[in-house]
């Protein structure tokens, strides 16, 4: 499993439907998970990774003392990468495989922009490891040894952001959004 992990400011949920969320502040984890992982090599030279087979809804989870937690849509993640300043500051991130290629080891990298697609519940992001990071046995996950690579875990780092709590209408969870749609209700 793949899982996306980043930092954020939220705003609280709602105490009651019909009633604006709280605006309490607290640092929340992304955890975004993933079936498969491989790197290609754009045709500009920058090394890619695309995470297949993510589940539709991260789990979200906040830092002591709040303690808060519930799920984010994956597109929402995805789609609101601007909202967290990663297009002006692209994010930190690690990268640690359990399984997969020799000479695996936890490595920095900064990410670029993602391309998300939701019907293939694939993302593709560019990569490029941190100063002194040893980088190359990312290029031997390849596309076609994915299903052997094992799991992988990918923690982000982020700007502060306010974000909002509503309840998904499809799934009946309280869920993590960037901009909530007109007709959105707070989470009880």
């Amino acid at each position: 499993m793949l899982l996306i992990v980043a930092l954020a400011t939220v705003a609280g949920s709602a105490t009651a439907w019909g009633k604006e969320p709280r605006t309490r502040k607290a640092e929340v984890l992304f955890v975004l998970e993933g079936q498969q992982a491989w790197t290609e090599t754009s045709n500009d030279g920058e090394l890619e990774l695309t995470i297949a087979g993510i589940d539709p809804a991260a789990l979200f989870f906040s830092d002591r003392p709040a303690r808060n937690a519930g799920t984010i849509l994956s597109s929402e993640l995805f789609e609101g990468w601007d909202a967290l300043d990663f297009e002006e500051d692209p994010p930190n991130a690690a990268i640690v495989m359990q399984e997969g290629p020799a000479g695996r080891r936890p490595t920095a990298v900064e990410l670029g922009s993602p391309r998300y697609d939701a019907a293939a519940a694939t993302v593709t992001l560019p990569l490029s490891a941190l100063n002194g990071q040893e980088s190359s046995w990312l290029r031997a996950l390849t596309e076609d040894r994915a299903a052997t690579h094992g799991t992988i875990d990918l923690f982000i780092d982020t700007s502060p952001i306010d974000l909002k709590f509503v309840n998904d209408s499809t799934t009946g969870l309280c869920v993590l959004v960037f901009q909530p749609p007109p007709d959105a209700k707070p989470c009880k």
